[in-house]
């Protein structure tokens, strides 16, 4: 365009674009890690399915309903995920006064919350066993490493009508999702995932049924310790019968168990996220990537399965660190080289032992067993590689555009490869020593 015999030029600089996507993605980048370094040490790249549910009913008509949840953020009335730690802290060191008001709550909004249906109809509660300020002191005590989650009981007792068949429960919204175990007589337990504030399928019972081959009958034992003492309860067996494995019982419980295996990746999971992304930067080419996230899904279910169904198992103290020393591995031999060399599938097939170790005592908890079923554990881990492939896809949407472009590795796959790296020495030290 031409004014006065001047030529001026109004292109954009395109040639500053590519340069200007690949400040914005380390920016991100960066912003992530200063974001995850500012985390509380209870911000551990593998939480506990945060609330579970046990429901038995017996042949005389009893039901019995133990929550085992946060209860220090459920006592404060916020979802764990989003409560401020510091503030829970704060709570369990200030009056003790303070504690005694905010469990007593607790109780009063489990109370308000938690509904039993029995064919559409509302059973009353003939007992509520809550967790006290004793029981939260006496956690922190015990629990010097890993004072939070307050991990406590609710238990909820009622009796159900006479010719009832169907039964509906309602938690409190404030719980989040709880992953719900029911047992009914003469059949195998069930496993569900109740979002929050929804209501559970209808579980039918009959209290007639037969006996299974192999079961035992499901009874209700003492709880203590909490504020109200049952009167009526048995005396607690020497030696409680072991709890059957759930399976699953509807298309809507199995799709629940794929929704939080991909939520323990995308948001919950950073540090498969990382590890995932460190995969990615090694080299713009598909092929290998495709070969390391194989080797690391296959590791990774092999472990899930083995370890969920108490075949072979590692305390959290020495699997956690080495999923952080995993993290920064990966990274770190990206800095040195663009090559797959011939040990990085079998480095990573092991590091996908471990990851796989990683949530799998945390997953047969939250079903309220010593092993996990296979069948919800199947579902888990497919909702898990979904949410890995989604990490390798929106990896290729932000930067797969400039792989081929010669400035890629260096201002793009080294510092990202270097931000990953920092995180998992982070990560190393915080749960080695704090």
């Amino acid at each position: 365009m031409a004014f006065g015999g001047v030529v001026c030029s109004v292109q954009p600089p395109l040639r500053l674009f590519p340069a200007l996507c690949a400040r914005l993605v380390i920016g991100a980048l960066a912003a992530l890690s200063m974001v995850l370094a500012g985390l509380p040490a209870r911000a551990a790249p593998h939480p506990l399915l945060t609330a579970s549910a046990i429901a038995t009913i017996t042949r005389d008509g009893g039901v019995e309903v133990v929550v085992r949840c946060d209860s220090l953020a459920f006592a404060l009335g916020e979802l764990p995920q989003t409560i401020d730690d510091n503030g829970m802290l704060a709570v369990l060191a200030g009056p003790r006064t303070e504690l005694e008001r905010v469990y007593a709550e607790s109780r009063e909004r489990f109370a308000s919350g938690f509904q039993l249906h029995a064919d559409g109809a509302v059973v009353p509660l003939r007992e509520l066993l809550s967790p006290t300020a004793d029981q939260a002191l006496a956690w922190q005590l015990a629990n010097p490493k890993a004072v939070l989650p307050v991990k406590l009981e609710f238990t909820a007792r009622a009796t159900l009508p006479r010719g009832s068949t169907k039964l509906t429960l309602r938690f409190p919204q404030v719980l989040g999702d709880v992953v719900l175990t029911v047992q009914t007589p003469g059949e195998e337990p069930l496993a569900a995932l109740v979002r929050a504030g929804d209501s559970s399928d209808e579980y039918v019972y009959n209290l007639s049924a037969p006996i299974m081959p192999g079961t035992v009958p499901p009874t209700i034992g003492a709880v203590g310790g909490s504020d109200v003492v049952s009167a009526t309860a048995p005396p607690e067996p020497a030696a409680p019968a072991r709890r059957p494995a759930p399976s699953i019982g509807s298309l809507k419980s199995a799709l629940g168990f794929i929704f939080i295996g991909f939520e323990h990746i995308i948001p919950a999971g950073l540090d498969h996220i990382l590890f995932v992304l460190g995969l990615f930067f090694l080299t713009p080419k598909l092929k290998p990537l495709l070969v390391q996230i194989t080797c690391f899904t296959i590791a990774h279910s092999v472990t899930l399965a083995l370890s969920a169904r108490g075949v072979f198992t590692l305390p959290a103290s020495i699997v956690e660190p080495a999923i952080a020393a995993s993290i920064a591995f990966v990274a770190v031999e990206n800095l040195c080289t663009q090559k797959v060399h011939a040990w990085r599938p079998i480095v990573v097939l092991c590091f996908g032992l471990l990851h796989g170790l990683g949530f799998a005592s945390a997953f047969a908890e939250a079903l309220g067993t010593s092993t996990a079923p296979l069948g919800p554990v199947l579902l888990f881990n497919v909702g898990v590689e979904l949410g890995q492939l989604a990490v390798v896809a929106l990896a290729l949407l932000a930067v797969g555009w400039f792989q081929t472009k010669p400035w890629y590795r260096a201002r793009l796959a080294i510092p990202a490869s270097a931000l990953i790296a920092g995180m998992g020495v982070y990560w190393f030290i915080e749960r080695i020593f704090f």
